[in-house]
């Protein structure tokens, strides 16, 4: 609870949501030096069944928020590079949160580190129908 109060009580605290849409204010946010990419969701697999609102599998962020970030914005938007999208979604976050040994690549640190084939990434998901 603390935390969400100091984060509630920052006058510059900002943040954006949904699938990326429309474009422009994701644009703005997201190439202000100081804007990254978060994601804050669940993961539940096709056989999820809620038993209280809402009732549905959740939509595309679960599946597919940071494949949609690097294809639309790094392979075919051409607005980061590589290496600036992996800034924007791992290092900066790791620095602002204060997590000490994250988000870099360095000796004795914790590092999760993701191999992709950019030219053959696909978005497997939708906002109506989410797979894995």
């Amino acid at each position: 609870d603390t935390y969400f109060d100091i984060i509630a009580e920052d006058p510059y605290t900002r943040g954006a949501t949904g699938s990326m849409e429309p474009r422009k204010p994701y644009l703005q946010y997201w190439t202000h030096p100081r804007g990254m990419v978060g994601l804050d969701t669940s993961v539940f697999d096709k056989e999820y069944q809620g038993s209280n609102p809402p009732y549905s599998i959740p939509g595309i962020n679960p599946f597919s928020a940071f494949p949609m970030f690097f294809v639309k914005y790094v392979r075919d938007g051409d607005v980061f590079t590589i290496e600036e999208a992996v800034q924007k979604t791992s290092t900066m976050a790791a620095k602002v949160h204060n997590l000490e040994g994250r988000g870099v690549l360095k000796e004795g640190g914790y590092a999760d580190i993701v191999l992709m084939d950019l030219p053959k990434l696909e978005i497997l998901s939708t906002d109506s129908g989410s797979t894995l």
